[in-house]
């Protein structure tokens, strides 16, 4: 926008001092004075909007459009599926349907007041058959798994635990499902038992940092879930894992 120097520009002589004073002394002064400054913020208010579209000047930079944008529509000959979340490596992907952009765009940014809109992948997708935008579930992804036959808590999944802590106590109303899992090695009865001992050492841990038991709860899924061939001992290690699920985040 182009300043214009007015410096230059005369006082109109019914202004002047001297024919403020013939006029009638300090209450006319007064007047005039007021109606001066009236008049250089009149003045003042017209060289800003001289700049504005409106008024033929430069143009102005406009909003930029919603970060949810491109929606595509989901497969309707597939049954609808609820939008949810998944953490996984430092990003949140957003899954799912909504019902409506704006859903979608809701769900986007609350997932960037989270993590910040650079940390956010969405991959939803509009379905008029849904109810809501999310489930409220974030699922984290990242891999914390155990040593075999055991429920000690790794350093990862000490790291993972840290990541679920600094969420519940930074949102007081959300809670939190931990699923212990193990591979096929050893019965069904045990296996279900580590399992739960695996999901319950990690909700000590965090109640033990302060995070109350109702708010925490655990299931132990045995080798029933894997995410990998049991019989390799890569395999078999990947499957000795928990999986958190945070409840009401979104």
């Amino acid at each position: 926008m182009e300043l214009r120097d007015f410096s230059d520009v005369e006082t109109p002589d019914f202004l002047q001092d001297d024919e403020v004073e013939e006029a009638g002394g300090d209450g006319v002064r007064l007047a005039f004075v007021l109606i001066g400054g009236l008049a250089a913020v009149a003045f003042a208010v017209a060289i800003i909007f001289a700049g504005s579209p409106v008024f033929g000047g430069d143009e102005v930079a406009q909003p930029g459009p919603p970060v949810a944008r491109d929606i595509p529509q989901a497969d309707l000959s597939a049954a609808p599926v609820d939008g949810f979340a998944r953490f996984k490596d430092g990003k949140i992907y957003l899954e799912g349907s909504a019902a409506t952009p704006e859903l979608v765009e809701e769900a986007v940014q609350r997932a960037a007041a989270i993590i910040g809109i650079d940390n956010v992948v969405n991959n939803m997708t509009i379905d008029p058959r849904v109810q809501g935008e999310t489930d409220g579930r974030v699922v984290i992804d990242d891999a914390a798994t155990f040593a075999s036959g055991s429920a000690e808590l790794r350093p990862q999944v000490e790291a993972l635990a840290e990541l679920a802590l600094d969420v519940l106590e930074r949102n007081p109303e959300v809670g939190l499902h931990i699923n212990g899992h193990t591979d096929s090695v050893g019965s069904d009865a045990y296996n279900l038992d580590l399992s739960e001992r695996r999901a319950a050492a990690v909700s000590a841990w965090l109640q033990e940092r302060g995070i109350g038991g109702e708010r925490i709860t655990v299931t132990g899924l045995g080798a029933s879930e894997p995410v990998a061939d049991n019989e390799s001992e890569e395999g078999r290690s990947r499957n000795r894992r928990i999986e958190f699920e945070f409840v009401g985040l979104f």
